[in-house]
């Protein structure tokens, strides 16, 4: 029962946190079917906290030891609903000194056009004039350099995770900052990334 454990340790702090910010949070653990000769269940948890009472951002973490390939099993962070088309994706993290040592990489990523913060990130997606566009505003690129240095494993993305049981984010696009390797239990982290997000939701106005 380790993970479920720890798990529940985790919300425990967490649920501390909503409570003593005057935060709405919801969590569920759902045990996955034991095996025959195999007696650790394990379980797929998520849980969600409102920043405010307009619901404009959410602070999330999920977990689920079988999630599908190539989608990310344990991540966190704070997601705001957006009015874009849900077919667009993004990704963005921060330039390593791989990317810098390997100048073929720099060819296959995306570009906004401004120099500087071009080269300090790393920019995947499906629409490169979108991208372009989202990230015009020099207070939004210095707000995507500030969160990606808060953790290792940051990322800035666009309909790149599955946060489909958050009711104010099903159906919907959504703009997120997340940690992809766990969760964030630290109270002035997680509200370090509301103030970020919210910065972000007002200066792009969607």
């Amino acid at each position: 029962m380790e993970i479920l454990d720890k798990n529940n340790r985790d919300i425990e702090i967490l649920c501390e946190f909503a409570k003593n910010t005057n935060r709405n949070i919801t969590f569920k653990e759902i045990p996955y079917p034991t095996s025959y000769g195999f007696r650790l269940t394990k379980y797929r948890t998520t849980v969600y906290i409102h920043n405010n009472q307009d619901e404009s951002s959410y602070f999330i973490c999920f977990w689920d030891p079988y999630h599908k390939i190539g989608e990310y099993t344990n991540f966190s962070g704070v997601f705001i609903p957006i009015s874009l088309d849900r077919t667009k994706t993004f990704n963005i993290r921060e330039k390593n000194i791989l990317d810098k040592l390997n100048p073929f990489s720099d060819s296959k990523n995306c570009k906004t056009g401004f120099r500087d913060f071009d080269s300090k990130v790393v920019i995947t997606g499906n629409d490169p004039p979108l991208i372009a566009s989202f990230f015009h505003d020099k207070k939004v690129q210095n707000l995507i350099i500030q969160a990606l240095k808060i953790k290792q494993a940051m990322w800035i993305g666009l309909n790149n995770v599955n946060v489909e049981f958050v009711p104010g984010l099903k159906n919907k696009s959504h703009f997120c900052i997340y940690n992809s390797q766990g969760w964030f239990l630290e109270n002035s982290q997680i509200e370090k990334l509301f103030e970020i997000i919210e910065e972000i939701r007002i200066l792009i106005g969607k």
